[in-house]
């Protein structure tokens, strides 16, 4: 687990009986795992999937945590930042640009037969 991590805060506030072994970096906490250290890792998926894929004697459990949705931060009462910011996620959404970067930049890595829409969430609110 790393240290401060959405997966440590997850982990501590819904399972404390869980005993966790928490490094600074992904990668020591994937080496851990490696090692026989850790029994499991709690990451984004991309991250995972991504390891798995090199790691073939590993797999990415199919149970599944709600996502956690990532946002900006404006100041409160920049209004002149906040609605720019909404209106550039408005057109990405529309065009579907995460979509985009996930074919050109993931879909390889990743494998083929994995969903885009388990790893990319656009809005066009």
């Amino acid at each position: 687990m790393v240290n401060g991590s959405l997966g440590d805060l997850y982990l501590t506030k819904n399972i404390p009986s869980a005993q966790l072994t928490k490094f600074e970096m992904n990668t020591e906490a994937l080496q851990a795992l490696k090692d026989g250290r850790a029994d499991a890792y709690l990451q984004d998926n991309v991250v995972l999937y991504y390891w798995a894929r090199q790691n073939p004697e590993f797999q990415v459990l199919p149970e599944k945590i709600e996502p956690t949705p990532w946002a900006p931060a404006v100041k409160e009462g920049n209004k002149e930042l906040k609605d720019w910011v909404n209106s550039e996620l408005s057109k990405l959404g529309k065009e579907q640009y995460l979509h985009k970067l996930y074919e050109e930049y993931l879909r390889n890595e990743l494998g083929p037969e994995l969903d885009p829409d388990d790893f990319v969430i656009e809005s066009s609110k």
